[in-house]
């Protein structure tokens, strides 16, 4: 049901017109009006929760013996610091019946380890228009997607390595290969009713700085997805969160990337995936974020990457890459090398296989909310982790932590579902401040009681500025309990020639909407305010305007 909030009940709670009388209030209010370039638009929607159209049959399974001899490399799986907290879920769930679509440059469907859990039928190749998305190993095709698939559906057997979630079925789109966004948007949707989870171990380009945005049609696939997919109760998009935190240059290692500058990784309905080392803290070139929410293991800054698998013989990373790495596997149809986030967001993709065989009518929003609940909190002693005002950990190196598999399906086991939640939105307030160069920030305020949201699951914050060089600027967020977000940091760009050559960045107009996942089930009931401030000399700029949409429960 779409509920339309009148103008002035909004502008009494923007507007704090203090010792007037309401007459004059009511003045100001329209003289407020009369001043602005264009009407604040307000908006809010009532979304009844996704429910299954299909009984949904899983069964207890038992793969808890370990047979598979690479398993000792894969130190995900056992390591103190980083390990993914199987614990005795083996001896129940093991990803059984549970179709995961995996968006990459393909994979090798005849791979030892994997082809018992590859669906060639569902699967499908976009260079060739057939079902086999394999390619041409010669030339490198899947020797990604191959390395993703082993991680989140290496057979339980006697070859190779075990996948988080052993026994669940796969489908493979090399969408990526052949890159065009029809494609990609295709492969998306492509049968998603049946579609559980859908990896995504890619985005734009790392190491720029500047902002990427998705295009409508793909932000319209992924709303199809979250209503339709899943027989109803929503397909789970899962994003690598990026890898472009720095860059190096003259021997210097400088800011660039943060993954709510990539609008894949930021989009609402879309789960980012950070990475952490061995050690369990920040890989140095994974992304900070407002927008992440869960991080998985891959190699750290100690070089240690994970072991999957690899394409078979002189092909791979095994083969044809192996000077990059100190040693690899005897065995060339492994690799010991695999890094990223994109290697971090398959194991969370495995682990969310086996929350939903514990529990399969979970909507896509009760997943997220039970990864952010049993999330683990590593690396404490980072000075950046503070607890928001809902009682959820949150850093923005590590959105909510890292996934802990053991802990989420026990919770999933006894989950009660969300209920109805609402979508409400304030567009185009208009702003139209100078920013000063290297000066004070400017500090906005909208109210949002009105809304009337009482537990917060996401929010973007919709801006609107000019300026010479978006590198300077350091933008912020607060809620109305005071919880803070950086949503942009001063950081060098990149034309992949010169690092610091400053016609390189982002210039002139531009509209961004940055994710916010730390605000989760906060009140929105109060004011969220903004902070703008141009950090660095030479360049100017223009607020223009802002506007929130915030997605939450009255209750």
């Amino acid at each position: 049901m779409k509920r339309w909030i009148v103008i002035f009940s909004f502008l009494v709670g923007y507007c704090t017109i203090s010792e007037k009388s309401e007459y004059d209030q009511e003045y100001w209010i329209l003289w407020w009006l009369f001043q602005q370039k264009s009407v604040p638009k307000i908006e809010c929607i009532d979304i009844p929760p996704n429910k299954s159209k299909e009984r949904i049959q899983t069964e207890q399974e038992n793969c808890f013996s370990i047979h598979d001899p690479l398993f000792s490399y894969q130190w995900h799986f056992q390591n103190p610091l980083a390990d993914l907290q199987m614990k005795d879920v083996w001896t129940k769930h093991c990803g059984k019946n549970v179709q995961i679509a995996i968006i990459d440059d393909g994979v090798d469907i005849h791979h030892e380890d994997l082809n018992e859990n590859i669906e060639i039928s569902k699967s499908f190749d976009y260079r060739d228009n057939d079902f086999d998305p394999t390619g041409n190993l010669e030339e490198d095709d899947s020797i990604h997607g191959t390395m993703v698939a082993g991680l989140i559906a290496a057979k339980d057997n006697f070859l190779g390595v075990r996948g988080v979630a052993p026994r669940s079925r796969l489908r493979v789109f090399n969408s990526i290969l052949v890159s065009q966004i029809t494609n990609i948007v295709d492969s998306i949707q492509r049968d998603v009713y049946h579609v559980w989870i859908s990896n995504n171990s890619w985005g734009p380009v790392d190491k720029t700085g500047l902002l990427h945005d998705s295009p409508q049609i793909w932000k319209d696939a992924i709303l199809h997805g979250l209503k339709e997919g899943r027989f109803g109760l929503g397909t789970i998009f899962l994003y690598a969160a990026g890898n472009g935190a720095y860059f190096e240059s003259n021997g210097q290692k400088l800011i660039a990337d943060n993954s709510n500058y990539d609008g894949y990784a930021n989009f609402h309905g879309v789960i980012a995936v950070c990475a952490v080392g061995k050690n369990g803290k920040k890989a140095e070139y994974s992304e900070n974020g407002a927008n992440l929410w869960i991080c998985a293991p891959s190699m750290g800054n100690d070089f240690i990457g994970l072991t999957t698998t690899d394409l078979r013989g002189d092909y791979g990373y095994n083969s044809k890459y192996i000077s990059k790495f100190e040693s690899d596997l005897s065995d060339r149809n492994y690799t010991k090398n695999f890094n990223g986030t994109s290697a971090s967001t398959p194991l969370v993709s495995g682990a969310i296989a086996l929350i939903l065989q514990a529990n399969p009518y979970l909507s896509w929003r009760d997943v997220k909310v039970i990864l952010a609940k049993s999330a683990t909190k590593n690396d404490p002693q980072d000075k950046d982790w503070k607890m928001n005002a809902a009682g959820y950990w949150i850093n923005h190196k590590y959105g909510f932590g890292m996934v802990n598999v053991s802990k989420a399906v026990e919770l999933a086991s006894r989950w009660t579902p969300l209920g109805e939640y609402r979508k409400c939105k304030i567009e185009n307030v208009s702003v139209e401040k100078q920013i000063p160069d290297n000066g004070n920030a400017i500090m906005e305020e909208i109210s949002t009681t009105v809304f009337n949201i009482q537990k917060i699951e996401w929010v973007d914050i919709k801006v609107k500025i000019t300026h010479n060089y978006w590198g300077d600027l350091l933008i912020q967020a607060y809620s109305p309990s005071g919880t803070e977000a950086v949503l942009m940091e001063p950081h060098n760009c990149s034309d992949g020639k010169n690092p610091i050559k400053r016609i390189s960045c982002d210039r002139g107009e531009k509209e961004w909407s940055f994710g916010i996942a730390r605000f989760l089930e906060e009140s929105a009931n109060g004011k969220f305010r903004i902070s703008i401030q141009d950090k660095i000399p030479e360049d100017t700029g223009t607020f223009h305007s802002w506007g929130i949409t915030i997605i939450g429960r009255k209750e």
